[in-house]
């Protein structure tokens, strides 16, 4: 019971995970346009925008932190594989596992202590220069970013301990 629960949650995970790297790559687009509207604007008619770097900036943030989950879910981080091409299938999959439980502690400060900065960012009211949004906004990023990463490790070690299981449930 407890197992196809896991399961099941692990393939949301996934799901909800591929729609936002989906919202990530339009977020990259706008983003592109965005920037390339500016330097067209400050250098061809000599008028730059003024909250395009901003607004720029805020983006790259999202397309750090958001996508970061599906990444790490996958294994498609970087890695140095000169040890675990070495080890057998079941060995690499326990040192996946410890990987992933690393990552799931460290990534909880990480949301923790970005938490704590959204709210020291609403409560003391700070605003953007450029724009003049409370900066709270943008920086719920990286909490949100890093419990991504929380979640999306603790759905990788269920995959990792029952890998059949999740490939036959994918389909």
């Amino acid at each position: 019971m407890l197992k196809n629960l896991l399961i099941f949650l692990a393939l949301k995970v996934r799901w909800v995970n591929t729609v936002l790297s989906v919202l990530s790559g339009i977020v990259l687009l706008i983003m592109t346009i965005i920037v390339f509207y500016a330097v067209i604007m400050r250098y061809v008619f000599n008028m730059p925008p003024v909250w395009t770097t901003e607004t720029s900036t805020f983006m790259l943030m999202f397309l750090s932190f958001i996508p970061l989950g599906l990444v790490f879910l996958q294994g498609k981080h970087i890695t140095v594989d000169f040890f675990t091409s070495r080890m057998t299938t079941k060995t690499v999959r326990f040192v996946n596992v410890g990987n992933a439980v690393v990552a799931v502690f460290l990534f909880s400060i990480l949301c923790w202590q970005s938490s704590v900065l959204v709210y020291r960012a609403f409560h003391g009211e700070w605003i953007s220069m450029e724009m003049n949004i409370p900066l709270g906004y943008p920086y719920l990023i990286l909490p949100l970013g890093c419990g991504l990463v929380v979640i999306s490790g603790l759905c990788r070690v269920v995959e990792e301990i029952w890998p059949d299981e999740i490939k036959a449930r994918e389909v």
